[in-house]
């Protein structure tokens, strides 16, 4: 996750684990993974946020599409789609699109790698 989301990235990363995504200074979400099946799916739960996404569950399914692997990602838990929805819904985009950058060629652009933000 640090090499696709933000490299200030860290906790335990199985399963019931936490894990703290921070963004430059600015303290992020706490997400526990509440579930994970190999090849198949991760969920997660935002446990701690100041930002509004307490108990938002974030879900990446995976499966395989033309001998490829495809990602299939919800975020789940918003009380109205305003302007902080538009937002995270572009991030969210850029960074899935960081995602498969780093799982075809090793370098993903996580928020803070060589400037990126």
């Amino acid at each position: 996750m640090s090499n696709w989301w933000t490299i200030k990235t860290s906790g335990d990363d199985t399963l019931g684990g936490r894990i703290q995504f921070n963004f430059g200074d600015t303290i992020g979400p706490e997400m526990k993974i509440i579930e994970y099946k190999p090849d198949d799916s991760i969920v997660w739960e935002c446990v701690a946020s100041s930002h509004g996404w307490l108990r938002h569950r974030f879900i990446f399914l995976f499966d395989a599409n033309e001998e490829k692997t495809r990602v299939r990602f919800s975020h789940e838990g918003w009380d109205e789609q305003d302007d902080f929805y538009a937002i995270c819904s572009f991030s969210w985009g850029r960074y899935l699109e960081s995602l498969r950058q780093y799982c075809e060629t090793g370098k993903g652009q996580a928020f803070g790698s060589n400037g990126n933000i």
